[in-house]
Formats: structure tokens, sequence, C-alpha cells
């Protein structure tokens, strides 16, 4: 605070030198009031409107702040003003990219690696803009190099271990996270971060282990990065799934529950992780179907219908608990829906014959099995079943 009071002393004595608002912006943003720093950012341009340093700065106030649009205004006249400022493409790159504009992102943040070879920043957004492109290789050197340059980058640890995630190398994406976890890196402070939190990198982590069946230090993870952020979905629908396939299916339940509550748009939120709101209800379904509670699953399966009609193992597992229930020609419906949007569904034809038989249509039934062997010649249930 005495800096600060330095800095009122100092314009008080004389409120004409641009460079003291610039350098009490500085000072407000520390310490987190950023709506007066903006103001004092203002007030330096005013009485230098060629300060390039003061347009950056404030850009990347007004993106802390969300005011994306705003930002990237004031890093285009930041460039205009100097050409050569790396750092402002980089911040510019590091907006677009997060607005979605990938292929406009790499383009500044080439130009910063051009102006400044030895940033590992820009390395590193370039890096993740590649994964988030797919051009995982591509993604992994680039995500090398920042490190290369910079040993302790946290962020970079965190992007490449996503990016390994991707590729299916779960053993080193999680390496990457434990040094992204060690490093105790302020993910949430850090401006230009890619949106990437301390929860983010403990979900990224626990279904890395989950997916080589780690799953009980999965669990550890995901309760982590609930902690952190008890709204995070994917790392509650995860918990649930990591749940289900333990056999804790009242615990899945639970965090199905929660998920679904929380009413965040799935789709727009989680889309490449394949997390959606009819999975959830899909899943939720199965949990309760494992513990008998064929009715509640149906519900469960109906919701998840329709969100997305057009899946062939919603229908599939609600005939399942149709038939379970004795509603055996309401069962048949869901197979026929099954096998109109999946003809190469052998389950689907046996367990059709399996609910006609129920029901004394013994030639039909005779016909499913037929078919379902001719698809899975190798499965003797089929054989005996005929």
């Amino acid at each position: 605070m005495n800096a600060l009071a330095d800095h009122h002393k100092a314009i008080s004595l004389n409120p004409e030198i641009a460079a003291f608002y610039y350098n009490r912006a500085i000072v407000l943003g520390k310490l987190k009031k950023y709506k007066e720093s903006i103001v004092n950012y203002d007030q330096a341009i005013r009485l230098n409107p060629d300060f390039a340093f003061a347009y950056l700065n404030r850009g990347n106030i007004k993106s802390f702040l969300g005011e994306h649009k705003n930002a990237i205004t004031d890093y285009d006249k930041a460039i205009n003003l100097k050409p050569d400022f790396a750092d402002a493409y980089l911040n510019r790159g590091s907006i677009k990219s997060f607005l979605g504009k990938h292929e406009e992102a790499i383009i500044d943040f080439d130009k910063a690696i051009d102006l400044d070879p030895e940033s590992a920043e820009a390395y590193a957004n370039r890096g993740t803009v590649q994964s988030k492109l797919e051009k995982y290789k591509v993604a992994i050197k680039d995500l090398d190099k920042a490190i290369n340059l910079k040993p302790d980058y946290a962020l970079a640890y965190a992007n490449r271990g996503i990016t390994k995630n991707a590729l299916g190398k779960y053993k080193e994406a999680i390496i990457d996270y434990d040094n992204a976890i060690s490093l105790k890196q302020d993910f949430d402070q850090v401006i230009l971060n890619q949106g990437i939190t301390l929860a983010d990198v403990y979900y990224n982590r626990g279904f890395a282990k989950d997916a080589i069946k780690e799953y009980e230090e999965a669990i550890r993870d995901f309760d982590e990065a609930l902690t952190l952020d008890p709204n995070l979905i994917v790392a509650l629908v995860k918990r649930g799934h990591t749940k289900k396939v333990l056999g804790r299916y009242e615990e899945a339940i639970k965090d199905y529950d929660k998920a679904i509550n929380l009413k965040s748009d799935f789709e727009g939120f989680y889309k490449d992780q394949n997390v959606t709101l009819a999975w959830v209800y899909y899943s939720r379904g199965i949990s309760k179907d494992a513990i008998k509670q064929h009715e509640a699953a149906i519900k469960d399966y109906d919701d998840a219908i329709r969100l997305k009609p057009d899946d062939f193992q919603i229908h599939f597992k609600r005939g399942n608990a149709k038939s379970k229930l004795g509603q055996y020609r309401s069962a048949i419906d869901d197979y026929n829906e099954t096998i109109k949007l999946k003809p190469d569904a052998a389950i689907a034809y046996f367990n059709r014959g399996i609910t006609k038989e129920d029901i004394g249509q013994y030639d039909q039934a005779i016909t499913d099995y037929s078919e379902a062997i001719r698809l899975k010649p190798d499965a003797i249930k089929y054989y005996t079943s005929r």
C-alpha cells in the first residue's frame, strides 16, 4: 500500500504525467482493483495517446474481466503504435484462441515467436491452439520447446498433458499433470491462461488415471477437482462413471443427480469431451438399472432419447429395462428402433428374439436368433437359444 500512496502523492504534485498514472494502474492491477486500474490506464492514454504499453496492459485487464473484444481493440492499437511488440501479438493471439479464432491466433503467435524466439509463452500458447485443432504432434513440439525455455512453466505441462491424453499417452500425461500440480502455480490468477484452472488439471489427471484403470486414484483426483470447483460438471460426471465401473451405483447416481441439477450448457462447454446431458441421463439410467430401479431407469432413458433420438444404445438399454418389467411389446419397439439405427447390432436381434419367445412368437424368435448368428457367428449363446 505504501507504493500506492507514493503514486497518489506523485500525481497530486504533477497530474499531467502519463507515466505516473500508468505506474499507479500497474499497482492497482496487482491489488485486484481492476476497474480502478483501467481508469488510470485511460488517464495515461489521454495524456499520451501513443503509449503502447498502456494499451497493452489495459487490454490485459479487460481480458481478465472478460471484455475480450475490447481487449483485442487495445492490442490492435498497441501493435499499430509499436509493430515489433511481441507481447501484444502474444496476448491478442490468446484472446483470439479463447474466442475460437484458432487460425488467426496461430498467425499472432507466429509473429510473436519471430519477434521473440525465446518466448516460452508464445510457444506454449501456439502449442495449445494446435492441440485444439487436433494437430497433436505439432502441439507437443511447441510445448516441449516452451518447457525447455521455462522448466517451471506449469501451464505448459498442463497443456502438454491434455495433448498426450488426446493421443492416448495416459501415463506420460499423468507425469505432466504431476509436474503442473507440484509447481503450485496459481492458475486462476494467470492472465491469458487459456482458461485452465488447477481444478481442470486435477480433473484431467483423474481422466488419465481412469483410462488406465487406476480407478481409486482417479476418484481422488476428481474429489480434489470438485473441492476446488464444486460446479465442474465434467468431474462430477466422470467421477460418477468411475464409481459406476466399480459397482458403486448409488454413489454414481448422486454424482449424476448433481450434474443434471446444475443445468449447465453441456453441449456448449463440454462438446470436445463427449459429455452431453443425454449421456448423463443414459449413464444414470444404467446405474439405476443395475440396482433394479427399472422404472426410474426407463424415465432416464426417455430423457436421453428426447435429447438424442438417434442413439441406438439408449433405445437398446430402454428395451432391456422394459423387458425386465414384462413390458415385452414396448421392449420390441425399442429393439426395432435399435436395429433400424444400427442394422448390424447382433445383440439387438438376440434380445428381440428372447422377448418374442417370451410372448410365444417362436418362429419370429428363431428368425432373430438366426440373424444374430449371421452377424456374430462366434457367439455360443445365440446358438443355444435358437
